[in-house]
């Protein structure tokens, strides 16, 4: 017993040695992230973009990669061997439990914005029954509502041509009039959403279900375009729209570095707070909507925080040393506890350990120097320095061995020299 203590303190300062070693190497090396979004165009490819551009700003690399079948982006979140780091949901998750994953919150409601020809006339979705419709690739976010909603009605590929396109082509294809009527869950505020708005060829049409929809399913949220919304001037639309809804969120593998997390959700906080269609000013982001994941604690907490605040740390520490308090204070807090388990056991404090030490760093000295007098290298420095160690061991009543030996040689040799 009395060996392990007293080779305790040298298992510590180890500890300790390799544990700031592997924090400064982290952090030299710089941070990348992969961030899986949608197709190109939509709301999850602009929002991995913006995050990527604001991201470089903080020294954080960010590689996007992108799927057609949004639907599977939380499985490669949730996936610990898979490389995305984060990505988008808005789906319905059946109630499936995903453990590696958290929710960083929601940044926006998605409307599915339903759009077709102005001459086709609609008064129900059942109305669709034989018209080309395009409802978005198999397995994307938009096709499977899109299906169910219109299989409530009715309509299905049965009775009716879908066609899986893509957000690009299915707005193309309707100023093309190749198809009947598009089905888009995306913002309000996308561009090309925006622009088939202000298209006076086209036309919104109300599911007035919506509120009996939201009911059935829990995903589900019900919001209105308001008259004129998209173009004041022009009066497009015509009349108040009734949609369904599901809200964005960003999402993270649970071992996500708390500073990346904090970056992410104040910038979330910045850019997702204006108004749009079918929002207030300040309703985004939020984990209002979170039902399925965990919360991740502290995008919540800084959500919660008035616009313009931060966290403690990255107020009163500039962004690099409060990233690295962040990222690894819970392992500085294990160490200590294991310091603190060893100095029961009788390790030392780090001070006696720095005390008991010195002996043997002077002896080290005296080598070094008794090594550049044998090498004729030796200065009136080194003599100083020899005169303050030899004074040192001087005082102490057992002085390290060697120690006087060496020092009798280094006095010889001085003599010598000055004669």
């Amino acid at each position: 017993m009395n060996f392990i203590k007293s080779y305790l303190h040298y298992l510590v300062v180890f500890l300790l040695f390799f544990y700031l070693s592997f924090v400064a190497y982290q952090e030299i090396k710089p941070k990348i992230i992969t961030i899986e979004a949608g197709p190109v165009g939509g709301f999850f490819h602009t929002s991995a973009l913006l995050l990527k551009k604001r991201l470089k700003e903080k020294n954080i690399e960010v590689n996007i990669i992108h799927r057609e079948d949004t639907l599977k982006i939380i499985e490669d979140v949730n996936d610990l061997k898979s490389k995305v780091d984060i990505g988008f949901i808005a789906q319905n998750l059946n109630n499936v439990k995903y453990k590696n994953t958290q929710s960083l919150g929601s940044t926006i409601l998605e409307p599915l914005f339903i759009i077709a020809r102005k001459e086709v006339k609609i008064k129900s979705l059942a109305d669709l029954k034989g018209l080309k419709i395009a409802a978005s690739p198999i397995n994307s976010g938009t096709r499977v509502i899109t299906e169910k909603i219109l299989d409530l009605f009715g309509v299905n590929e049965n009775n009716s041509k879908f066609y899986p396109y893509s957000l690009i082509e299915s707005a193309n294809a309707l100023k093309n009039d190749t198809i009947d009527v598009a089905f888009f869950l995306q913002p309000a505020n996308n561009k090309i959403i925006e622009e088939l708005g202000k298209n006076p060829k086209l036309k919104l049409v109300s599911l007035d279900e919506a509120g009996a929809l939201s009911k059935k399913y829990n995903y589900i949220y019900t919001a209105q375009i308001d008259r004129a919304g998209f173009d004041i001037k022009n009066n497009l639309p015509e009349n108040d729209v009734k949609v369904i809804a599901v809200p964005v969120t960003i999402i993270g593998k649970k071992n996500l570095n708390p500073s990346v997390v904090t970056l992410i959700s104040l910038i979330l906080k910045e850019e997702f707070r204006e108004p749009n269609l079918v929002s207030e000013s300040g309703k985004f982001p939020t984990m209002e909507y979170e039902k399925n994941l965990e919360i991740n604690q502290i995008a919540d907490q800084i959500f919660k925080m008035p616009f313009g605040s931060e966290p403690f740390l990255y107020r009163l520490l500039p962004l690099k040393f409060a990233s690295i308090i962040d990222d690894y204070a819970l392992q500085f807090g294990f160490l200590v506890t294991i310091y603190f388990i060893f100095y029961y056991l009788g390790a030392p404090k780090i001070i006696e350990f720095w005390e008991k030490s010195e002996p043997y760093r002077k002896l080290n000295n005296l080598k070094k120097i008794y090594k550049k007098i044998n090498e004729n290298k030796f200065t009136d420095k080194d003599i100083q320095k020899f005169k303050k160690i030899t004074a040192y061991f001087e005082e102490r009543e057992k002085p390290a061995k060697q120690a006087p030996e060496i020092i009798k040689k280094i006095s010889v040799k001085i003599k010598k020299y000055k004669t």
